[in-house]
Order: structure tokens, then C-alpha cells, then sequence
């Protein structure tokens, strides 16, 4: 059974001597009904996807933050990235995937062999591959990937991070964003 919406209630009225069928059936109505509200859920959830504010990868993601630890190795991951337009330098926020190569112990790692100062713990080493159709090279970089940035609601901070799809269950990866073609990832942020 599914809840039916909540309807607005006369409190404190009385009633006057007895129902007719007609009265019966107009305090049977109701203004909205269920198969309505779906409706406008729905088209909602269809423009805030099309607005860019939310994608439906955001919806399957488990609530709280993975841990950072070797479980996380080998996993898919999506970082917010920031993107410039190489024609108007516009920013632009687009998702990218990756994956967890290593996941920093706070004892040994570093970010380069060259490096003096060791990663703190939970730092993860995230690979993404080439992308010849969007004239990008494979690459790797250690991030620091905040629980408070896991699977936001909106889409606007930099180094917001999620599960790809593929980690949920999805059999395709996710449809590359074709802004990636006019754009250049920001390297130093």
C-alpha cells in the first residue's frame, strides 16, 4: 500500500443532521490523489536532471561516506571536477571516473619517491584513463576526499566524490558529459 497525500482537514466543525449520498461523496474526494503527485514528482526529478542540479546516479548511492581504507581499492569512483570552456573560460562542474589505485596508510606513502612528507592516512591515489575522444591523456593523483563532500545534492564544490555507476550495479559506464569536448580539466585547484 502506498500513503495517500495528505489532504487539508476542517478542525472543529460539526456536522448538522445526516450525510446524503452527495455529501458522502464530495468528503470522498480528494484534492490530490496519489497517481498525481507521482506524476509530479516525477517531472520534477526530470528537470532538476536536465538542469544540471542533480543526475539519478545521486539517488542510488548508499547514505554515508565508504571508509578510506583497503576496501576502497579497486573501487570506481566519480570526483567533481572543474572543467574550464577553452573558448569563453567558463567554469563548468563535470563528473569524472576513476579509480582507487591506493589509499594512503599515514606511515609509508607519499606523493612522489622524490617526496619528504608522507600522506596523511585515508589520502587516495585515483587513476582515471585516457579519454581520446575528449583529447585526454591517463593520468593519476592523489586526492583528499572529504566524508562531508561524499554524494552531494547539488553539484558545485570541487573533489565531491560518489560511487560510479558500475559500483551499484549498472552494467555501462556513464555517459561522458559532452561539455568535455570544448573544455580542458583544471589541473592546479
Amino acid at each position: 500500500t502506498e500513503a495517500a497525500p495528505p489532504q487539508l482537514a476542517a478542525g472543529g466543525s460539526t456536522q448538522l443532521g445526516t450525510l446524503d449520498a452527495d455529501a458522502v461523496e464530495v468528503r470522498s474526494t480528494t484534492r490530490f490523489n496519489s497517481d498525481e503527485l507521482k506524476r509530479k514528482a516525477e517531472a520534477e526529478v526530470e528537470r532538476r536532471i536536465a538542469a544540471g542540479i542533480s543526475d539519478d546516479t545521486e539517488w542510488r548511492q548508499p547514505e554515508e561516506a565508504p571508509a578510506f581504507d583497503s576496501a576502497l581499492v579497486g573501487k570506481r569512483l566519480e570526483v567533481l571536477w572543474k572543467y574550464t570552456d577553452k573558448d569563453t573560460n567558463q567554469p563548468h562542474m563535470i563528473w569524472s571516473t576513476g579509480r582507487v589505485v591506493r589509499v594512503a596508510d599515514g606511515l609509508s606513502d607519499k606523493r612522489s619517491k622524490r617526496a619528504r612528507s608522507v600522506l596523511p592516512a585515508g589520502a587516495v591515489l585515483w587513476a582515471w584513463d585516457a579519454d581520446p575522444e575528449f583529447d585526454e591523456a591517463a593520468g593519476e593523483q592523489w586526492l583528499f576526499l572529504l566524508p562531508k563532500k561524499w554524494n552531494p545534492k547539488t553539484h558545485k564544490q570541487v573533489y565531491s566524490w560518489r560511487y560510479d555507476p558500475r559500483e551499484l550495479g549498472a552494467v555501462e559506464a556513464p555517459t561522458a558529459d559532452p561539455r568535455r569536448r570544448q573544455c580542458r580539466r583544471d589541473t592546479e585547484q
